[in-house]
This record gives C-alpha cells, structure tokens and sequence, in this order.
C-alpha cells in the first residue's frame, strides 16, 4: 500500500492515483532506513507508518 493511498484514505478524500510510467522505477523508492541499531538502544516505534499517518492527520485537524 502507498503511502498516496494511506493519506487519501485517513483524509476521507476520494482520490484517484495518476502515477506516470516515468516515476515508477525511481531507485530511491527503494531506499528504506534500517532501524537495527536504533532498536538495540531500546528504541521502539510509537506508530507503524499507517498509524503515524492517521496520528498526524488527527492533529492537523485538531488544529483548523
């Protein structure tokens, strides 16, 4: 799932994903932070990236 999709679904906007053949293959699509070393410190993600998403959804809402 994109992260495009996430948002417009989080939002409640009903969008549609036009994504041009060009910027499919980008290599830092690919790119991903590798958070080992983080976790051997005892770090621990307070959200998964959707829950993340919805969380700051929820906050920039609260502030309109």
């Amino acid at each position: 799932m994109t992260i495009a999709i996430i948002l417009a679904g989080g939002s409640g906007s009903r969008m549609g994903l036009d994504i041009p053949k060009q910027f499919i293959h980008i290599k830092a699509t690919n790119a991903r932070l590798d958070g080992h070393k983080l976790q051997a410190l005892g770090w621990k993600p307070a959200y998964d990236i959707r829950g993340g998403i919805e969380r700051t959804i929820q906050i920039l809402r609260s502030l309109q």
